[in-house]
């Protein structure tokens, strides 16, 4: 995994685009009546590029949910134009899962689950910044 994100950084590389901010927006997980935050890992902003371990390296806080809920992502301003959200198993490899009005459906067996999400932000077809954060899932 760590490997992907270094060869995805050297591909989309850093840019000195009109992206305001230091870092990146927060990404926040809506679940039910809770909101909650999904931690930041590497990224390219502006001309800064930080690099950050696997999502089970970096999550702290495990959201706890029931199986089959729904739930959404919410990213603030200014938004991604591509988005992806994978799921990220014991030994790194990972699965791309489907995204629907910015939100998906937890599973349905029980478990921890780990996740990454992956946000562009482009200018004519130029990346001018990524971002990948890491949350997870109990499903109880």
């Amino acid at each position: 995994m760590k490997r992907f994100i270094i060869v995805l950084l050297l591909l989309t590389g850093c840019s000195t685009g009109t992206l305001e901010g230091q870092k990146p927006p927060q990404l926040q997980l809506i679940i039910e009546d809770r909101v909650e935050q999904a931690v930041l890992g590497t990224y390219c902003w502006g001309n800064q590029c930080e690099d950050a371990l696997p999502p089970k390296e970096i999550v702290e806080n495990i959201s706890k949910v029931q199986p089959n809920t729904r739930v959404q992502l919410k990213i603030g301003a200014p938004l991604p134009t591509d988005v992806e959200l994978t799921e990220v198993f014991e030994d790194q490899q990972t699965i791309t899962l489907k995204i629907e009005e910015q939100s998906f459906i937890a599973p349905s067996k029980p478990g921890t689950y780990y996740y990454n999400y992956s946000a562009w932000w482009k200018v004519d077809g130029a990346v001018q910044g990524d971002a990948h954060y890491a949350f997870a899932l109990e499903v109880e």
